[in-house]
């Protein structure tokens, strides 16, 4: 019979790091791109309503209503992508500060956090997304997603023998 095939992993995950896993995950998603594109559409709205409000009034403040608007839901969002996230890590520290020990197996994963033991199948991961210090794992939408650093990883092997279990698995890492 075959070896199963498997890599484990332990680590805890400090909130300050969490912040800067969230941080870089909006980054590789283009969340924080696409956002400063509306800052920077809304903006440049605004300054040419200037021009166009001397020559046609009404339609000149209605571009600059418009321009504002965009640029006042644009700052609210990203206040709220940071300072919510942060509020929330911060707030659930202690439960995101627990040691989690994972395995990867060939057809499924087992999660444990205290007593807790979770058996999860891969295919129970929407995708996974990768930068340099991260894999991100997520589940449902692109906002519900667990953060596994590659530090955890004690060698280069382990890292390769995980993104081939998940590609089995028709999980092809993005980054």
């Amino acid at each position: 019979m075959g070896e199963i095939c498997s890599v484990s992993i332990t680590y805890r995950i400090m909130p300050k790091e969490l912040i800067k896993a969230h941080r870089q995950y909006l980054w590789i998603r283009k969340i924080m791109q696409w956002l400063i594109g509306i800052y920077a559409f809304s903006s440049a709205l605004m300054l040419l309503a200037i021009p166009i409000w001397l020559f046609a009034e009404t339609i000149g403040i209605l571009v600059f209503a418009f321009g504002a608007l965009f640029l006042s839901i644009t700052i609210i969002r990203i206040i709220k992508v940071f300072w919510s996230q942060n509020r929330r890590i911060k707030r659930e520290a202690p439960a995101f500060s627990q040691e989690l020990s994972i395995t990867f197996y060939e057809d499924k994963t087992n999660w444990k956090v205290g007593n807790v033991d979770s058996i999860i199948g891969w295919n129970h991961f929407k995708e996974i997304w990768e930068n340099d210090d991260y894999f991100y794992f997520v589940v449902a939408m692109p906002d519900v997603y667990h953060v596994v650093p590659k530090s955890a990883f004690t060698s280069l092997d382990e890292v390769q023998t995980f993104r081939e279990m998940a590609a089995a698995n028709y999980l092809y890492i993005k980054s």
